[in-house]
């Protein structure tokens, strides 16, 4: 309802009372998505490690932490974090930044490959078939 500061502040409430570990995870899940949309990157930061210590095998916070640090131009670590999250649960979003991580390291025909993957998710997105008809006119 546009009250982030309320969201933020029982998100902290439910940490301090928290027992259990998915409820854990879904707050600091939640509080790092916040943080991302407020610009907050090092607080995003931390609380996707949190969340991801909690639950290693979430692919949601796993993109969400691949976008952060390909914001902050930490390449591999967007490409180890993006390729883990679409290996756990293919979608289309993992893919088009997988595929922008290797269109800036050079990688022009794994880049390719991943738009190709994301277009198969999402036939109909055309920000990623804009990124790959730019490419293979590149190649």
């Amino acid at each position: 309802n546009g009250k982030v500061d309320d969201a933020v502040r029982e998100y902290q409430t439910a940490l301090d009372y928290e027992t259990d570990a998915g409820e854990a995870w879904q707050a600091h899940n939640n509080l790092g998505a916040i943080d991302m949309q407020m610009h907050r990157l090092p607080e995003a930061l931390a609380e996707l490690n949190a969340a991801i210590s909690l639950n290693p095998g979430s692919s949601l916070s796993l993109m969400n932490r691949g976008l952060i640090e390909y914001t902050q131009h930490d390449l591999e670590a967007a490409r180890r974090d993006l390729f883990q999250s679409a290996a756990i649960t293919p979608n289309p979003q993992s893919y088009f930044w997988m595929g922008r991580v290797l269109e800036d390291e050079g990688k022009l025909p794994a880049a390719s490959e991943a738009y190709s993957w994301a277009l198969r998710l999402d036939p109909g997105a055309r920000e990623i078939q804009s990124r790959l008809d730019a490419l293979q006119k590149k190649r």
